[in-house]
């Protein structure tokens, strides 16, 4: 059981500016956030007991600051985005409880992380359709009467319309900070490698993508990148289990998606007056393996031959919408070394949501169903077990925007 207290601040500025006779754009921001966690592991009597005798108890503290700026470069079809990210990251875990430890005259443990990360990255598109101008209606001359000649307005161009297929590619850096589990393992039987550091990646991705047709949005492309120092969990000769970097990774993948309006479809492409009815769809192919380390042509934890998220999204205007979403996944291993106690069934689950927005748009209520089918599954294993996933939940509250 988890109880976690956050707050943040997240502050962007955006400016358009002229650069040979086309627009570019400038963007950047500062992001502060806070979160202190407590978390409760408890041992029940029965296999679905809810509560139980008091395991773990440890309490977590992070603070994470970045500043970030981008730079989007317009000549003509051609877009170019440079951008940057300075990450701060501090992290501490306190034990309170831990009856393992005890049971072997084990210290309580308390550890802190600090970790300073530059990320660069750099974006390329290129427009092969152009799309058409979407011109928003223009707007009524005030004061125009009789046989006076009205003054002519020029609609502004709000958006492009279809056809329009775009190519793109990126680079870009990224990081994965080391977790609240592995800064203190729970396992009276377990140690951090005193060198740990925090797993760092470099990303290639690259595609087409568009809307054909005024109902019919698309994305396919693929991806790789290398994941060098990874963080996983190794058998040391005496017994115990060892947190360190175990080495490197490179992933390889396939992702497509689409969006088909229906009602806009019976329409003939324009707009129903009946809203949006879209069926969403996406699937990822993975195949990742272990380059390097101890665990080298293994399958990386959490790394599943394919994901497919799929659903249908129903909006009418800017009032209401429902939705009906879910999430296949196929096997996968939790841990690295492909172990049998590790590894995580196939599953599917499915989340329904509903929102509605009165007063001119400036509130809102909101609820939903997660798990809407009950479904028994885990999506995660740690050291002490399996970490079953709730099951059928509910959830609503309102908003206000201003």
């Amino acid at each position: 059981m988890r109880s976690a207290y956050n707050e943040g601040l997240d502050a962007r500025l955006r400016h358009d500016y002229d650069l040979f006779s086309d627009v570019s754009t400038f963007a950047g921001g500062v992001y502060f956030y806070h979160a202190l966690q407590d978390r409760r592991d408890e041992r029940g009597a029965t296999p679905d007991a809810e509560t139980g005798r008091l395991r773990n108890l440890n309490t977590g503290v992070t603070w994470d600051g970045a500043l970030f700026a981008e730079n989007r470069f317009k000549f003509g079809r051609l877009s170019i985005v440079p951008g940057m990210r300075l990450e701060f990251l501090n992290q501490s875990l306190d034990e309170q409880v831990n009856v393992a430890k005890a049971g072997d005259g084990e210290p309580l443990a308390s550890q802190s992380d600090f970790n300073f990360v530059p990320l660069f990255g750099l974006g390329v598109g290129y427009v092969l359709v152009e799309g058409e101008p979407l011109a928003a209606p223009p707007a009524p001359v005030a004061g125009s009467k009789g046989p006076e000649p009205k003054k002519v307005v020029v609609p502004p161009i709000t958006a492009v319309g279809p056809p329009r297929v775009e190519l793109y590619g990126t680079v870009s850096q990224a990081y994965r900070p080391i977790t609240y589990g592995e800064l203190v393992p729970t396992g009276a039987s377990s140690v951090v490698n005193g060198d740990l550091k925090e797993g760092k990646s470099l990303q290639f991705e690259y595609g087409v993508r568009g809307k054909p047709l005024p109902y019919l949005n698309f994305d396919v492309g693929g991806f790789y990148f290398t994941f060098d120092d990874q963080i996983g969990e190794i058998i040391l000769p005496n017994g115990f289990t060892s947190t360190e970097n175990v080495g490197d990774a490179r992933y390889i993948g396939f992702e497509a998606a689409t969006e088909l309006d229906i009602l806009a479809l019976i329409n003939g492409g324009a707009p129903s007056p009946y809203g949006n009815l879209t069926l969403y769809g996406n699937v990822t192919l993975l195949d990742a393996e272990f380059t390097s380390g101890p665990n080298s042509g293994n399958i990386p934890a959490y790394a599943p031959d394919y994901q497919v998220k799929a659903g249908a999204i129903y909006r009418y205007k800017d009032t209401f919408k429902l939705a009906l979403l879910g999430t296949v996944v196929d096997d996968e291993f939790g841990d690295d070394g492909d172990s049998f106690e590790g590894f995580i069934p196939a599953y599917n689950v499915w989340d329904l949501t509903a929102e509605y927005k009165f007063w001119n748009g400036r509130v809102g209520v909101f609820a939903g169903i997660r798990n809407l089918f009950d479904e028994d599954y885990w999506g995660e294993v740690r050291e002490e077990g399996i970490m079953p996933a709730l099951p059928r939940n509910y959830y609503g509250g309102f908003e206000i925007f201003f």
